[in-house]
């Protein structure tokens, strides 16, 4: 015989599994950072009655407060993570002793990947006189199991973001070599002369701009070289000019 507890157990662990299923839903539709976090914020604020969020990420090394609800502007400028929060290594229930600064939160739900903080969660009831079970308290570990998804989800989400960048700069730095390139002087459009050979070779800088060498052979001199230095802003405007006028040149004979 199923007893009422066992029965409210059951519900209790079926309704946290919709939950855990709706977010994975939810990211696997790849949603914006700011709407996945504001389905995270209505999740912990109305599904599972938690009073006051406060989240702190860290990325490339800095520390910042990707989510707040239910906290004041004064609670929040009050913290600093590598004071108040790296020292917890595991969850923290702070309810009947709140260090100084964290006064209004119930417990610390520190996040790690590879043994490394990645972020901290900060929450609290805001019906001090509830009456039963706090509801930061019997969620605690779901809440750090979802806190962890979402902050895994923004950080992949970031790196994504930023690979995305990173090829397109590159398409346009590929663009702008190969453009570049037909800007560069030949040597069909160097002055011609008898007494004179010119040759010339145009090395990039990672791609776009660089130094363009042009060697020239004399009469009775082995070797003279001349360097223009070519930086990749405005080096359109400054190869359309005559040659004769964008060449600011330096000789040094050799031998």
């Amino acid at each position: 015989m199923i007893t009422q507890t066992r029965k409210r157990r059951i519900k209790l662990y079926k309704d946290r599994l919709n939950i855990l299923l709706d977010l994975a839903q939810t990211i696997n539709e790849d949603h914006s950072i700011d709407d996945l976090l504001s389905e995270f914020e209505i999740l912990l604020r109305e599904e599972l009655d938690v009073g006051k969020v406060l989240v702190y990420t860290c990325s490339e090394g800095v520390w910042r407060n990707l989510l707040n609800s239910g906290v004041t502007s004064e609670e929040v400028a009050g913290i600093d993570v590598a004071r108040d929060l790296l020292k917890y290594q595991g969850i923290e229930n702070i309810t009947l002793s709140p260090p100084d600064n964290l006064k209004g939160f119930d417990a610390i739900i520190p996040l790690f990947h590879r043994f490394k903080a990645i972020g901290y969660v900060l929450i609290g009831d805001v019906d001090e006189d509830f009456q039963g079970i706090s509801p930061t308290i019997k969620h605690m570990k779901l809440i750090q199991i979802i806190s962890n998804l979402i902050i895994v989800f923004v950080e992949n989400k970031r790196m994504h973001n930023a690979l995305l960048e990173q090829e397109a700069m590159k398409k346009e730095l590929e663009l702008a070599s190969r453009i570049q390139n037909q800007l560069i002087p030949g040597r069909e459009d160097l002055p011609q002369h008898k007494n004179i050979s010119i040759h010339t070779i145009y090395q990039p800088h990672l791609g776009v701009g660089g130094i363009t060498t042009i060697l020239l052979s004399f009469p009775g001199i082995p070797l003279g070289f001349v360097w223009l230095m070519s930086p990749a802003r405005g080096f359109q405007r400054l190869c359309s000019c005559p040659i004769s006028r964008r060449l600011s040149v330096r000789c040094f004979p050799l031998g």
